[in-house]
């Protein structure tokens, strides 16, 4: 079942002219990845549970010319340091963006503590960026100024943020 706004959007199973090069399809492993370049679309989201299973999707979809967004899971946002691991990894396989999950209710503190460890890879600082909750636009700041992270993912309206 398809919603009216997304048939207008999609049709024959592919974004119509001029949305494919904005309409980003999410992929967790490399036929999702395959499956997005069928589509049509330049970008993908790439879901990350674990570190090899992101890594080859990011890689199948640069070897497929498509844009690799990485988009942490939650999960890993609960232990930091096993974050910036797995982000290192993903930002090697070459993801364009690495978006890592800043849970909903963190404070100053628990951003402090999920980007501190990601620092230690100098190769990640271009990539890093924080997927915010809702209500969470205020931590942007610190992020960018802390941080010098340059992509964020969130709703300012408070809304959920976009996968």
């Amino acid at each position: 079942r398809m919603s009216s706004c997304l048939r207008h959007l999609v049709k024959g199973g592919k974004p119509v002219a001029g949305v494919a090069s904005v309409f980003w399809l999410v992929a967790s492993d490399e036929p999702g990845v395959r499956d997005a370049a069928h589509a049509g679309v330049s970008t993908v989201c790439v879901a990350v549970e674990e570190a090899g299973a992101g890594a080859a999707a990011v890689a199948a979809a640069r070897q497929l010319s498509l844009r690799p967004i990485a988009m942490l899971s939650p999960d890993l946002g609960a232990e930091p340091g096993r974050c910036a691991d797995v982000a290192a990894v993903i930002g090697r396989a070459g993801a364009e963006a690495v978006i890592l999950p800043v849970g909903t209710g963190a404070g100053d503190s628990q951003v402090r503590a999920l980007l501190a460890p990601a620092t230690r890879y100098a190769e990640l600082h271009p990539l890093l960026g924080v997927r915010l909750p809702p209500g969470g636009a205020r931590l942007a700041p610190l992020a960018r100024d802390e941080f010098d992270v340059r992509h964020f993912w969130t709703c300012v309206g408070g809304r959920s943020a976009p996968r």
